[in-house]
């Protein structure tokens, strides 16, 4: 396949997205955008558009492929786009949970799910546990400092 301009690529993508043809849209991706640049992509596509799509979007790659990458993918597009809705925050938690499940050494995804802890999410035992878990890889990350009780 040869590489599309971005444009070309945001153009093919919404077609496929838009009419609901997952697989096709999922192939693209594959091909034309790097992964780290992916949520950016999503969002940045579907922005004038519901974000929802997004989410069940990644719903049908999640099936395809069940990562550490995508839950984080799925976590930050629930956070975004269902931010209207009561248990938005609880669904982003889910994933980032199943992410962490998925790559235990992964540090950052702890730091991220800490951030469902002001939310009220984060059980304590739990906070506790991965707030000790950052803070070996960031002493002074403010937040895990925070929840262990030790002073800022």
């Amino acid at each position: 396949m040869a590489m599309l301009s971005e444009s070309e690529l945001q153009v093919r993508f919404k077609e496929h997205l838009f009419a609901y043809r997952f697989a096709e849209a999922y192939q693209l991706l594959e091909y034309e955008v790097k992964k780290n640049q992916l949520v950016r992509f999503l969002h940045q596509v579907t922005e004038e558009h519901t974000g929802l799509l997004s989410y069940t979007f990644i719903n049908f790659v999640l099936a395809q492929e069940s990562s550490a990458f995508w839950h984080r993918a799925a976590a930050y597009l629930a956070a975004e786009s269902l931010v209207g809705y009561k248990l938005g925050n609880h669904v982003g938690l889910y994933h980032i949970l199943q992410a962490i499940a998925l790559d235990p050494e992964d540090w950052l995804l702890k730091e991220y799910a800490l951030s469902f802890y002001d939310k009220g999410l984060l059980a304590n035992p739990l906070a506790q546990e991965l707030a000790e878990e950052v803070l070996r890889h960031e002493p002074f990350n403010r937040l895990a400092l925070r929840i262990v009780g030790k002073p800022i």
